[in-house]
């Protein structure tokens, strides 16, 4: 368990979650103080895990910036995610999940991400970002929520992903906005390319709304590789099966736009 207080000044900082044990359970706890500004990456480093449970938990004060990615929670066979935030009055949340990573050890694994986000004053703003890679017979259940508890606040939610072989993924995604909360803008969208015949996508996305003074929207994409792109690509002399990881790994980094440069550059080797 690890406790955050980010103090007053931009900063970023680094966490390793890194256990040679079967089973990995964290917790973390961040706090954002009233105008301050910070990154924080989190990382599984684990060796082979069978079982790895990270729970965090973020409060946002008046007026702070917050930008909270991880890389890497899915490196287990069974992996269970779950992030909560309450955001204050000005402050806001950017919360993005790369699962890109391939998992070729735990052909079979199954990975539960669930994020939860409250704006509860004024001027709050949630993000959340998710890119994931599935393949072989693993399975992804996608859970993302935002919550709108007072006036004038907004919220995005997008996610990326890419399915091949026999995987699966379930994606759910909430906007919600109670009867007496006005002046909300909250979007989702959610897109998945698939490289194989059999794989499976079940997408309900959600919109619990109470009252008309919301610009809120949901959209849901499922498609396959363009082929102008990809003949495109090979006509330059690149195989076909490097086209399909360029193109695959662009598409992917739609959701990745808020993770540190540092950690940007180090995509694009996950597709197999």
């Amino acid at each position: 368990q690890k406790g955050l207080d980010t103090g007053t000044v931009s900063k970023t900082i680094v966490l390793e979650i890194n256990s040679s044990q079967s089973h990995v359970a964290s917790t973390i706890t961040v706090v954002a103080e009233e105008n301050s500004s910070s990154t924080i990456f989190v990382e599984s480093k684990c060796k082979n895990p069978i079982l790895q449970s990270t729970v965090i938990q973020v409060i946002a004060k008046p007026n702070s910036t917050l930008n909270i990615t991880t890389k890497n929670l899915n490196s287990a066979k069974i992996n269970l995610i779950y992030t909560k935030t309450q955001i204050q009055k000005g402050a806001s949340i950017t919360i993005t999940d790369d699962l890109t990573i391939t998992n070729n050890k735990n052909k079979d694994s199954f990975t539960s991400l669930r994020v939860d986000q409250n704006n509860i004053s004024q001027n709050a703003t949630a993000k959340t970002f998710t890119s994931f890679i599935q393949n072989q017979t693993q399975q992804f259940d996608l859970k993302t929520n935002i919550h709108h508890l007072a006036n004038n606040t907004s919220g995005k939610m997008l996610a990326r992903g890419v399915l091949q072989d026999n995987s699966k993924v379930s994606f759910q995604g909430k906007i919600h906005v109670p009867k007496n909360t006005i002046d909300t803008t909250s979007h989702q969208n959610f897109k998945v390319l698939t490289l194989g015949d059999k794989t499976s996508c079940d997408a309900v996305p959600v919109l619990d709304i109470h009252n008309d003074d919301v610009s809120v929207s949901h959209g849901v994409a499922l498609g396959r590789i363009d082929e102008e792109q990809l003949f495109y690509l090979q006509s330059k002399g690149i195989s076909k099966e490097k086209a399909i990881q360029i193109i695959s790994q662009g598409f992917l980094n739609q959701a990745l736009i808020n993770m540190p440069k540092s950690n940007q550059n180090q995509q694009g080797d996950d597709l197999q």
